[in-house]
């Protein structure tokens, strides 16, 4: 939508904070990304600025006003969405960001509920490419996967903001169907964890046992869950995508103007 000059000066002005908070958090995301020993602590409280920049909209309006319509980089699922050989995934993590050194796709196939952990060791999977998705789409795509059952990234930023402990902690509620995909990010978070290894990375799938699913919390010093690499890899994907760099530099300027 074209913006007469009158509105776009009037959001501008009304913008001009959050573009400049836009900036600064930024700088801080590709300091926390550009770190060797990944900290769920740093990812948990990075949630809630990704929170405010793509779930509640601030990148949106900020763009709007400067560059249009923002686009942003994502992995190219589509590979894994469209396999039928095997059935949906036991388990997918898309990933993106770059943990303990390493950085890729993890995919696991396995006939749910008659698996035990070492069938169901993990199939070393590299996505093939990028895509360019509008910030709606970008947020709705499918990034994890857990017994055959999908949750997209919005959900991911949300929950570990909402109810990880990023700016709050509770638990969602399994009876409610709005919380559903909290519900199975609460569950991929007490039975999965990856762990630092020599040679990368190495996931601990149903580390609980194969034959049920639990919410509980399980604390791994040793390692990171599925649900935080997700939130990492969405800032990872904010702090690459060209649009994004375009925006920082029209702020820069009209700050300094």
């Amino acid at each position: 939508m074209l913006l007469s000059p009158e509105l776009r000066a009037e959001l501008l002005a009304t913008t001009r904070e959050a573009a400049a908070a836009l900036v600064e958090d930024l700088q801080h995301i590709r300091e926390v990304l550009a770190r060797e020993n990944t900290s769920s602590a740093e990812i948990r409280r990075l949630s809630v600025v990704l929170r405010r920049i793509l779930v509640d909209g601030d990148a949106r309006r900020v763009a709007a006003p400067r560059v249009g319509k923002l686009m942003l980089k994502a992995p190219d699922n589509n590979p894994v969405y469209k396999e039928k050989r095997f059935g949906p995934p036991l388990f997918f993590l898309s990933g993106g960001a770059k943990v303990f050194g390493w950085e890729g796709s993890i995919l696991a196939y396995g006939v749910a509920g008659n698996v035990t952990p070492q069938d169901a060791l993990p199939q070393g999977w590299a996505s093939r490419g990028t895509v360019d998705l509008a910030l709606e789409n970008f947020l709705a795509q499918r990034v994890l996967c857990y017994r055959g059952n999908w949750v997209g990234r919005y959900a991911a930023i949300k929950y570990v903001a909402n109810y990880a402990s990023g700016a709050h902690s509770d638990a969602p509620n399994k009876d409610n169907a709005r919380e559903s995909a909290f519900v199975l990010l609460a569950q991929i978070r007490s039975g999965n964890v990856l762990v630092k290894q020599d040679k990368g990375l190495h996931l601990r799938l149903m580390d609980h046992g194969a034959d049920r699913d639990e919410m509980t919390f399980r604390y791994a010093p040793d390692g990171i869950d599925p649900v935080l690499i997700e939130v990492l890899s969405a800032a990872h994907y904010l702090a690459i995508a060209p649009m994004i760099s375009d925006l920082e530099t029209v702020i820069r300027d009209e700050l300094s103007g």
